[in-house]
């Protein structure tokens, strides 16, 4: 059955249905909207009582946890206000069966149950709807949306938020997601989103960064790593016993090219004799959850097999020195990058972490992805390992590691050669390697040491 009760809250006005029903009506439809904000919030909405007045009279308020606000909590009077304000957060507030916003929940539910789909699928498609869906959009009735307002609402979002390629593309999926189920139920005509401006045209006006603009160079890797010793001896970090988990993570990352989900997921078992053994990451489905999964973002058929990473000696010496940190505060976690509680470093506070550096160095580029296409090309490249070699390291095809993550690195000079590289010519007893190994590795822990002593 599909109401909206706003246009029953009006027909009471004019005696043709009992204001009883409305209300009740009301009432079922809150209790739903309360059931599926706990649901996805997860966290509990606790009682707290503030002296906001400095009186010392305490007033009682309802409160939980938001991490998206920059309070990092809602706090109401009222139970309901909360769970409104997260019903907001959820884009739940919608009382229209045949609303985007109420189509959009009902083919996402019906998608997890009927399909064989991955959890991050289901976050992404919040996280677009969340970023890209308009309140005005969220209320209209899909009846009443044609191609026309698509391909306008489209055009309007690409230039209005500079939208790069595959964040439209995944807003296409919205799209398709809500009128598709639409259209099967038999909602509606005819699905709309047919007969739109062919996607090729539409991507014409989406912004694309030149490869190179993608990548670190070397010397910023350098600025990069010396950024992170240099955090290790600030006052934030000293009083923390100088444990900086986000920049240990961005080392490992320079040097194994892993991504920002299976660094938060890599545990101590995963470590072998001669490689990382990569077969899991980090999921952030929906809200405060984050969930283990046995599989990559490669892995398509979550099998569980994973990918070899060979253990070279930066990646063995930054472990070492994690580990080090571990014995020292005590930490007892079956996580590499385990906090002192034991418990894992989450994506969303990494990828906080990095692109805050990156802002501060000046970097145009401040995601993770950066360091896999920097290993890629400044690193496995030189080395000579082959596509097929580099895609299997990376974990993805052979041919999206020359289309994407193949730029001709600057190498004229000795000093941009990339440190895997040289380690690999001490390993065959070049003495340039010692030198390095010394210069880049070793130091690396004496000046924190020494940095920390002069603090």
């Amino acid at each position: 059955m599909f109401f909206d009760l706003k246009d029953l809250t009006d027909l009471t006005t004019v005696g043709y249905i009992d204001s009883s029903i409305v209300a009740s009506l009301k009432e079922v439809m809150n209790k739903e909207i309360e059931r599926k904000v706990l649901e996805l919030h997860k966290l509990p909405i606790k009682e707290v009582f503030v002296n906001k007045r400095g009186d010392g009279i305490k007033q009682k308020y309802y409160q939980t946890t938001a991490k998206w606000l920059p309070s990092g909590h809602i706090r109401m009077k009222n139970y309901e206000d909360v769970v409104s304000a997260l019903a907001d957060h959820y884009c739940l507030n919608c009382f229209s069966g045949l609303a985007f916003q109420a189509i959009f929940e009902r083919a996402l539910e019906e998608k997890q149950t009927e399909q064989i789909v991955s959890v991050d699928t289901i976050g992404r498609l919040r996280t677009t709807y969340r970023s890209y869906v308009s309140v005005e959009l969220s209320k209209l009735y899909v009846t009443k949306i044609d191609a026309s307002y698509l391909n306008k609402y489209c055009v309007d979002l690409i230039k209005s938020k500079n939208l790069k390629r595959k964040a439209f593309l995944n807003f296409k999926g919205v799209l398709n997601l809500v009128f598709g189920f639409a259209y099967n139920k038999n909602l509606i005509p005819s699905n709309p989103v047919s007969r739109m401006t062919r996607t090729s045209d539409l991507l014409k006006g989406c912004s694309q960064s030149p490869a190179k603009e993608k990548i670190f160079t070397p010397k910023e890797i350098d600025l990069i790593r010396s950024k992170i010793i240099k955090r290790l001896t600030m006052c934030k970090y000293t009083r923390n016993n100088g444990y900086d988990i986000a920049g240990y993570m961005m080392l490992l990352a320079i040097e194994s090219g892993l991504r920002a989900a299976e660094l938060c997921a890599l545990k101590w078992s995963d470590i072998k004799d001669t490689c990382i053994w990569v077969h899991s990451q980090q999921l952030h489905p929906s809200g405060d959850t984050f969930v283990y999964t046995p599989w990559t973002k490669n892995d398509k058929d979550h099998t569980g097999v994973g990918r070899a990473v060979p253990l070279f000696p930066g990646i063995s010496r930054i472990l070492d020195l994690i580990k080090a940190e571990h014995d020292k505060l005590g930490i007892s976690s079956e996580y590499v990058f385990g906090k002192k509680d034991g418990s894992w470093y989450k994506t969303e506070a990494y990828e906080s972490v990095l692109r805050r550096l990156c802002k501060s160095l000046g970097f145009n580029v401040t995601n993770n992805h950066a360091f896999r296409k920097y290993f890629n090309s400044y690193v496995l490249i030189p080395a000579g390992y082959t596509e097929t070699d580099r895609a299997a390291i990376l974990g993805h095809s052979p041919e999206t590691n020359l289309k994407y993550y193949s730029i001709a690195p600057e190498m004229d000079d000795d000093t941009n050669l990339c440190f895997i590289e040289k380690m690999r010519r001490f390993e065959s007893g070049n003495q340039i390697g010692n030198q390095i190994l010394s210069d880049k590795i070793v130091s690396f822990e004496t000046e924190k040491n020494l940095r920390t002593a002069n603090s």
